[in-house]
């Protein structure tokens, strides 16, 4: 087929964006090609983060005038910087410590990042580990060192409640610490909640999914585009049997443009197609049946 699948496919979300979000505000027109001004919470913000209030040193973390900061420093009450700074001495971590990158400076964040990387893991998933402990370190206001399973097994609930986005990777990032940091037993963590099972908003637990009224308007869209391209009016069929592919199979774009027709054939009757999709990353994709929808 000629033309740039993926290419075209981005075009139909942007025609979908463009169509559903047609009203601009004015407060955005009006702050087109300027950077916003410093506001007092991002102020606030760098000062936690970097335990300082010296104009120069924010300036350089801000990249903004210090004349900026110090007059901005001005309208924030003593009180409230005496706060944050008894927040920083409360927690185990020094300022610098605050960032991620300061975070990874800490020996045993080393020597975990080293260990993560014997496993031959992706360098995604790894990163992702990582800043989950992170997180995990600053919520607590501990230092990796000093993390405890009952501590750890508290945050993981209350993250469970709230129901709190990515609560699965904190979980397997937790996991993952004690069992090569410490050499704790599976059972033991999973005992105490920390367990490897998925969140409710991965694979067949998720909650958003495309309604028909969604499919529809995509798929008229992508019918409009087709239909303006010359070169791709012709293989109208083809666009609109891959969408029906992808939302009915569940099989993500790149397998399925990579798939090939020598990957079709003939089961009870049917017509199915192998395509190399998700896996474990050091063991390899796996290979899925998929059944050719409309025959």
């Amino acid at each position: 087929m000629n033309g740039k699948p993926l290419f075209l496919l981005k075009m139909v979300q942007y025609e979908l964006i463009r169509k559903t979000e047609r009203k601009v505000t004015s407060v955005y027109r009006k702050g087109r090609g300027r950077s916003k001004a410093l506001t007092e919470n991002q102020l606030i913000e760098a000062i936690e983060t970097y335990g300082t209030t010296s104009p120069y040193r924010l300036s350089k973390f801000l990249n903004v005038s210090h004349m900026t900061i110090y007059r901005k420093l001005k309208q924030i009450p003593k009180e409230k910087i005496l706060e944050i700074f008894k927040r920083i001495g409360e927690s185990e971590l020094k300022p610098y410590q605050m960032t991620f990158e300061g975070f990874m400076s800490i020996p045993e964040m080393r020597k975990f990042d080293d260990l993560l990387e014997r496993r031959i893991l992706s360098r995604k998933y790894k990163r992702r580990i990582l800043r989950s402990i992170w997180r995990i370190c600053i919520n607590l206001k501990k230092h990796p060192r000093n993390l405890t399973i009952e501590e750890c097994a508290n945050f993981i609930l209350k993250a469970k409640i709230k129901r709190i986005r990515g609560f699965s990777h904190l979980k397997h990032s937790i996991r993952s610490w004690f069992r090569l940091m410490h050499g704790v037993d599976s059972e033991i963590l999973t005992n105490k909640g920390i367990d490897g099972a998925c969140e409710y908003e991965i694979g067949l637990r998720a909650r958003d999914r495309l309604t028909r009224k969604q499919r529809h308007s995509f798929l008229k869209a992508l019918i409009e585009i087709v239909e303006d391209d010359s070169n791709e009016r012709e293989f109208m069929d083809i666009w609109i049997s891959l969408v029906y592919f992808l939302y009915y199979t569940a099989t993500r774009i790149i397998a399925t443009l990579n798939a090939h027709i020598e990957d079709i054939e003939k089961f009870h009757n049917k017509w199915v197609i192998t395509v190399i999709d998700k896996g474990r990353y050091k063991k390899g994709r796996k290979k899925w049946k998929k059944l050719i929808m409309g025959n």
